[in-house]
């Protein structure tokens, strides 16, 4: 039985969930207020001072966040959240695309985002797509990308860090290979900025998706990177007004863009600092852990992944038991997207997990706001929780 989402035990949880989603920083917030208010007109009203206000805080929103991941300016294009960006960055490649039948590659542990975009593409659009199996550490082989190449492959899309398990692919290989052979690459970057460093120019990447709400920014806003040589290849999904260089129509929330490029600037500045915190934090929470019950692992691969990112597994036990069994800290099962359709994480199953593995991880992660005092109380919370279920059983 699934659990009552609304049980008011859950109300006051530690909060471990930071893959899922962030809290909007205060700075963040005092950034955005004027944009709701005083400062609230138009920023494609080019004919008063209301409008070129918010045109000119929407330009430095566009700057902070082309500086958070080494881009120009003009490459960052505002959209509703990174799975818009990335249906962008897939449908709208393919609208321009040569070959009569196009080719895409990608990876079976990508978001559903991206998944969902290579279905369309193939049920619209006629692509072919190559789906590329993972390691148990999740991780590819950047030979298997150059080998998935074909003369009709048109673009290659790879995420940086996985939601599921953090694990950090090997992008700029790949970005890398698909410049020699003149392939697009695109990449997932929603739960990577902030903590990996990304150098989109340096690295070759031709597209990009972004999303605010993962670092401490509000819900609702995202970016796609699209570097100026693609601008004119990219065919738009959504037409109108021809906002965002015609890539992306409709009015750009300018109090959402601000917070966008205040929690960009915000990350990209503490994020050395705030991954040695976090990878401090694990090393006590899975020692603490392991306390309780030593036989909790780890999936993915543990030093390829981002700092305070854990898919645990606890051998024998129902995760979904396990979290009705400890209140007071809210974790989950999986990515918070698939939530709608529950069932086997396709990441966990893609790595080789059986099963009952797959039904016995859960999903935590830590935060900013997260301190050493909350993860040895979630240690505790979940380690006791783990012990009286497998006394019951």
């Amino acid at each position: 039985m699934r659990m009552d989402r609304h049980d008011d035990a859950n109300a006051n949880a530690l909060y471990l969930d930071y893959q899922s989603t962030t809290p909007v920083d205060a700075s963040v917030l005092e950034a955005m207020l004027p944009y709701f208010s005083d400062d609230f007109g138009n920023a494609h009203s080019t004919s008063h001072a209301y409008g070129w206000s918010a045109d000119a805080a929407l330009s430095a929103a566009r700057e902070q966040i082309a500086s958070s991941v080494g881009a120009f300016a003009e490459e960052i294009i505002f959209t509703s959240g990174a799975t818009e960006a990335t249906h962008t960055a897939i449908l709208g490649l393919l609208g321009e695309a040569k070959p009569a039948t196009p080719h895409l590659v990608s990876v079976v542990t990508e978001h559903k985002a991206t998944l969902g975009a290579l279905q369309r593409a193939q049920s619209d659009y006629g692509a072919k797509v190559t789906l590329l199996e993972v390691a148990p550490d999740g991780l590819i082989d950047p030979a298997s990308v150059a080998d998935a190449i074909i003369d009709d492959t048109v673009l290659v899309s790879v995420m940086g860090v996985n939601n599921e398990t953090g694990v950090i692919q090997p992008i700029q290989k790949v970005a890398k290979l698909c410049a020699a052979r003149d392939v697009v690459f695109h990449t997932d970057l929603a739960q990577a900025v902030g903590r990996i460093p990304v150098n989109l120019q340096r690295s070759g990447i031709g597209l990009a998706s972004l999303s605010a709400h993962k670092m401490y920014g509000p819900m609702g806003i995202g970016a796609l990177y699209c570097c100026k040589a693609l601008q004119q290849r990219l065919a738009p999904i959504l037409r109108g007004g021809g906002q965002e260089q015609g890539i992306r129509s409709g009015t750009v929330p300018v109090p959402l863009a601000v917070g966008f490029g205040a929690a960009a600037s915000l990350v990209s500045r503490r994020r050395t600092k705030e991954a040695k915190r976090l990878a401090t934090l694990e090393g006590v929470f899975l020692e603490r852990l392991r306390a309780h019950v030593p036989d909790a692992s780890v999936n993915g691969g543990y030093e390829s992944k981002v700092a305070g990112c854990l898919s645990l597994q606890f051998p024998g036990l129902d995760a979904e038991a396990l979290l009705g069994a400890m209140p007071e800290v809210a974790v989950s099962l999986g990515s918070a997207c698939t939530s709608a359709a529950p069932g086997p994480s396709h990441v966990l199953s893609s790595m080789g997990l059986d099963y009952e593995a797959v039904m016995g991880s859960i999903r935590l992660s830590f935060g900013a706001p997260t301190t050493l005092e909350e993860a040895l109380f979630a240690a505790d919370h979940i380690g006791q929780a783990a012990k009286r279920l497998r006394a019951a059983a």
